[in-house]
């Protein structure tokens, strides 16, 4: 029911949200809610997107647009601004709507591992179209069943109406410290985006 719409994607895009729509149910059994993420109808959504459930309406969820690397650059200040306002370093990495990296910064301090993690929660993020706090919590721990994505908090997906434009990873502090530095990330795209109607290319 989380993911109707599903089957008309092709055979080889199937296999690639496998984990996405069995996260989905995992969430719906324990009625999962966090920061901005709340449940409506049974399907996980954003609160800040209005009627956009990103889980139930992912087959229909336009991906013409991208954020550009000046707008990245951006995003990624914004992140870092509030990494040294909380005397934390960490990495972090913004990605285009096809996962790519747009930008990559580790601030001095910060473990080198950190960089490929918070690559892979950004890409993550844009790939089963869900902030990774979602997936941590859905999965309790459990790891998914890719190389590449990851399901620690610290990544969210970056969406201009309906459609996905990026996302952004962050990697090197507590949990919940990469996720309130996440949030400042995410508020400056949204400040872009409510500025600049065309955001994007």
């Amino acid at each position: 029911q989380a993911f109707r719409g599903f089957e008309s994607l092709p055979a080889r895009h199937l296999q690639k949200f496998d984990t996405a729509r069995a996260t989905a149910h995992t969430c719906a059994a324990s009625n999962w809610t966090r920061r901005n993420w709340t449940w409506y109808k049974g399907k996980p959504c954003d609160r800040r997107l209005g009627d956009l459930h990103l889980n139930g309406d992912m087959a229909n969820m336009q991906t013409s647009v991208t954020i550009t690397a000046s707008e990245a650059e951006l995003i990624s200040a914004a992140c870092v601004a509030a990494a040294k306002a909380r005397h934390l370093a960490v990495a972090v990495a913004v990605v285009d709507a096809s996962g790519m990296a747009l930008r990559l910064e580790r601030m001095d301090g910060a473990r080198g591992f950190t960089s490929d993690l918070a690559t892979r929660k950004a890409r993550t993020a844009v790939t089963l179209g869900v902030p990774t706090a979602m997936l941590d919590a859905a999965l309790n721990g459990r790891p998914l069943h890719s190389s590449d994505l990851i399901a620690v908090s610290g990544g969210s997906p970056l969406m201009v109406s309906r459609a996905l434009a990026g996302g952004v990873g962050i990697s090197g502090a507590l949990p919940d410290q990469d996720e309130e530095i996440l949030a400042s990330g995410v508020a400056a795209f949204e400040k872009l985006a409510s500025s600049a109607p065309k955001l994007g290319r």
